[in-house]
């Protein structure tokens, strides 16, 4: 009944070509992440992420992943 590539108006018929957000999907990744790339972390920036990463890890290595469920039932 109706077409994958194009969907036709309703009142003149015509095919309409669809929103451009699907087209986003089709177009290659290359074109985003040039400015992304450009713009090095500040020293701030990556002193902040090292320290989550040191915290995130203190937290992790002083409580066991896996508690035993029998002491909440008691």
């Amino acid at each position: 009944m109706f077409s994958v590539q194009r969907h036709s108006c309703a009142y003149c018929e015509k095919p309409i070509q669809w929103p451009k957000i699907v087209n986003v999907a089709l177009l290659p990744p290359q074109k985003t992440p040039p400015p992304l790339q450009q713009r090095r972390k500040t020293f701030r920036e990556r002193r902040s992420l090292e320290m989550r990463k040191m915290e995130s890890h203190e937290v992790r290595s002083k409580f066991p992943k896996k508690i035993p469920v029998s002491i909440f039932l008691c």
